[in-house]
């Protein structure tokens, strides 16, 4: 059974005229938003002047242009829903590790018990997870070629 076709009972109806209209772009904007903050990230690797900002051990063997060129165009892939599953899969895998390598500073504890700035990594990890399950969505170029990984 489709449950994204059965309709809910809302609990105050009367509020729905704020969102009936943006309902069906809601996945699409979470998966633009994601892409645009990979691809300033990368940018910011690219041409800012700390271009390491936010390695770890575990990702110091990898060039930062290399990592600032992939989350560039990475995003901008993501954001436009094109190759939404690979693109997903290795940016997810990349902050993963970011996520796994954080070193509190001058904090001692994991990085699950910090606070909301040090769960940025994590949640980035998991929306890409997100993407890799359900691909580009309604809305994307993956759907309009009529193909996806």
């Amino acid at each position: 059974m489709n449950t994204e076709s059965v309709e809910q009972k809302k609990i105050w109806p009367w509020i729905t005229w704020t969102y009936r209209g943006v309902e069906d772009y809601a996945y699409a904007i979470v998966r633009l938003s994601t892409g645009a903050i990979l691809a300033t990230h990368g940018f910011a690797r690219l041409f800012g002047a700390n271009p390491a900002f936010g390695y770890n051990e575990y990702l110091m063997k990898l060039p930062p242009s290399g990592v600032g060129a992939f989350e560039l165009f990475g995003g901008f892939a993501l954001a436009l829903g094109f190759l939404t599953r690979p693109v997903a899969l290795f940016t997810g895998l990349l902050w993963l590790f970011f996520t796994l390598g954080h070193k509190p500073s001058g904090r001692p504890g994991s990085w699950f018990m910090l606070g909301a700035i040090d769960h940025y990594p994590a949640m980035i990890a998991l929306l890409c997870l997100a993407f890799l399950f359900r691909g580009g969505g309604r809305y994307s170029l993956d759907r309009r070629m009529g193909k996806e990984v």
